[in-house]
């Protein structure tokens, strides 16, 4: 059970967040029961006292002398007492938080029966007495203190001031790493982007290193290409003096078959040269999948068999043109050479990519061959490279464009009866 949010970001903020939210609850829980809660006990505990009193000194005075006896309790406790004889409304008990200390307390000191009633701010405390019903009148705030509110408000204000304040600066840090990260999925996909290391100075080490990688591999990769290509010139120069020597030799059935084994040498050795050096200096542009599609279905227009092409989606990806179109139309040609009669083009518009699918109702590949037939140089001796020349290349090339694109390449079996090739290309 994951119980911290997977985005950087989110880690961060719960980081400072959830020891803010503990110290903000401690906090408040300290100020109820040590300060709040002990104030309003004694609070309600005088006010049960001076209804003691009243109580007690309305009982031993007589009737007539009631309204003096008002007065000094209006004039000593701020209160508004009268007495009645009887009342017309039907009293209950009415329970409240505000006033659970001071019931409590009363039920003490009172032996008579006590019943509270609020309204807004003003509390209403009703005495039944064998003789009448005293009614008192006073404010709420004697025995309960509103401070409370306001403390609690100031202390969940400050909580929500702290993230408020925090999170667009953890984002300006976390923006450095996004474009460190972008930075690499470009240079992923092939793209030579600028990229400038900024932020905090474990993001620029970071991005530093991200620099000092990109230069090597670049090199290693130029290293390389060169290598190739000064090997590719050498091995052709032998070549070319033995296909001038066969020549000039009497034609005979061997003196043929070595001049294929030559050819086919070298196709053998431009194919991985043209492999090595499969870069392209075009950059990558927004456009339509429906506008790649529309020029490929136009360079098939006269083909002999059936290219059936659904409703293209109206998707806008990052590509680069020519390399998408030439991978596409190498694997929409082969599809068409090692089929039968039909070649079916499928779109499906997925929540952050689109799928191509492509079906042909050939031979196919047997399952467990295409894997190895996405490695260089791999060529099947049978089914559908029997028929036509190559050196194995053409779907590692495909797939080596498809990834570069930020795309995934998949071989299945087609319902057709042939191969099926999904391309999923993200939007």
């Amino acid at each position: 059970m994951k119980i911290l949010p997977t985005t950087f970001v989110g880690r961060i903020i719960s980081i400072i967040v959830i020891p803010l939210l503990l110290i903000t609850i401690l906090m408040g829980h300290f100020f109820y029961d040590n300060h709040w809660e002990k104030v309003g006990k004694q609070l309600s505990r005088t006010l049960s006292n001076q209804i003691k009193l009243i109580v007690e000194e309305t009982q031993n005075t007589p009737t007539k002398n009631y309204q003096k006896l008002f007065q000094k309790y209006q004039k000593n406790f701020g209160f508004g007492t009268s007495f009645h004889e009887s009342l017309p409304i039907k009293l209950t008990k009415q329970r409240d938080y505000k006033t659970h200390h001071f019931r409590h307390f009363i039920r003490e000191e009172v032996r008579y029966k006590v019943f509270t009633y609020l309204n807004k701010k003003e509390m209403t405390i009703y005495a039944v007495l064998p003789h009448g019903i005293i009614k008192i009148k006073t404010h709420l705030n004697i025995i309960y203190q509103s401070t409370i509110h306001a403390f609690l408000g100031w202390i969940i204000g400050s909580f929500f001031l702290i993230i408020l304040l925090i999170t667009p600066f953890v984002y300006s840090q976390i923006r450095s790493i996004k474009r460190l990260t972008r930075a690499a999925q470009r240079f992923g996909r092939g793209e030579d982007t600028i990229f400038r290391p900024n932020g905090a100075k474990e993001i620029r080490q970071a991005g530093q290193a991200f620099l000092l990688m990109r230069h090597r591999i670049k090199q290693f990769i130029d290293s390389r290409t060169q290598m190739l290509a000064a090997v590719s010139h050498d091995l052709r120069t032998p070549l070319t003096r033995m296909k001038i020597t066969l020549e000039m030799m009497n034609k005979s059935q061997k003196i043929q078959n070595l001049k294929e084994d030559i050819l086919e040498m070298e196709k053998m050795i431009s194919g991985y040269l043209a492999f090595a050096k499969e870069e392209t200096k075009e950059a990558f542009e927004k456009m339509t999948i429906e506008a790649i599609f529309k020029d490929i279905k136009r360079d098939f227009r006269h083909s002999k068999k059936r290219l059936k092409m659904d409703k293209i989606p109206p998707v806008i990806i990052r590509a680069r043109y020519m390399d998408l179109k030439r991978a596409i139309t190498n694997l929409i040609q082969n599809a068409l050479n090692y089929g039968k009669k039909t070649v079916h083009i499928q779109f499906k518009k997925r929540r952050e990519f689109v799928e191509i699918i492509i079906d042909d109702d050939g031979v196919g590949i047997p399952a467990e061959k295409r894997e190895q037939m996405l490695k260089p140089f791999q060529k099947m001796d049978e089914s559908r490279s029997s028929k036509k020349d190559g050196v194995g290349l053409g779907l590692t090339i495909a797939t080596k464009i498809i990834d570069s694109h930020g795309g995934t390449f998949k071989l299945d079996e087609s319902p057709l009866g042939g191969l099926r090739i999904i391309i999923e290309l993200p939007y």
